[in-house]
């Protein structure tokens, strides 16, 4: 009898298991957005503010405000990245908060990124490279991973770099952007870069496979929009 009922016990213990194992939801997947505000043009009165209030609220999981502060040949006026913790937060949050032309609200996907916690970026140079792409995204994300994460991960190791990130916009090849943010320091960080980078590439080259793989074709993958330095936003 007591064989029995723990027979029992163990069948309704692994019917309770199973059924809790169906139930559990899947994890919800971040949806990340880019907002841009050209040259010339404004930011939506308000709009830094309530990206502000959402991440209070917890509607955008992250998020970074940078201005350009370039004088000519600048890609971008202002540029926002958002991270939402979910489709729900997305929808509601940019049924709320429509963007509307010139200024520009993208879907992306989150390439590759790294960075350094804590930190403080009141003093940071921000360097953005605008690429349009000419392949589609599942093919450039080998490259972030082959090429853009090594080149970055190396910066971070010589202590230049305090935080990465490299999106692409949801969309068709041949319209759709790449964009990647590098975040250095400080100005004195950022002008001593140079010679540590090309030091760095060499290195790649001869010892990371992937990346030598993709050198040489990288422009095959891409073309050059824009480069902009920029600070965090006031």
């Amino acid at each position: 009898m007591k064989h029995r009922s723990v027979g029992i016990i163990a069948r309704v213990v692994g019917a309770v298991a199973l059924t809790m194992t169906v139930a559990l939801p899947a994890l919800a997947r971040p949806v990340f957005a880019i907002i841009t505000v050209p040259v010339g043009a404004k930011a939506p009165a308000g709009l830094q503010a309530k990206i502000a209030a959402a991440r209070e609220a917890g509607t955008v999981t992250n998020s970074l405000w940078i201005d350009s502060t370039q004088a000519k040949d600048a890609g971008f006026a202002s540029l926002a990245t958002l991270e939402f913790p979910n489709e729900g937060s997305y929808a509601a949050w940019t049924k709320q908060n429509a963007v509307t032309a010139p200024v520009t609200l993208k879907r992306a996907e989150l390439l590759t990124h790294g960075d350094n916690r804590p930190r403080d970026s009141s003093k940071s140079v921000f360097k953005v490279n605008h690429y349009l792409l000419k392949v589609d995204n599942a093919k450039y994300q080998d490259f972030a991973d082959g090429y853009i994460a090594p080149l970055m991960e190396g910066q971070r190791d010589a202590g230049l770099l305090a935080s990465y990130a490299m999106y692409s916009e949801v969309g068709a090849v041949g319209k759709s952007q790449a964009l990647l943010i590098a975040e250095y320091p400080n100005q004195a960080t950022f002008d001593r870069t140079t010679p540590i980078k090309d030091a760095l590439r060499t290195t790649l080259l001869k010892k990371h496979p992937e990346y030598a793989k993709y050198d040489p074709i990288k422009d095959s993958l891409r073309d050059s929009v824009s480069e902009t330095l920029a600070g965090l936003g006031k």
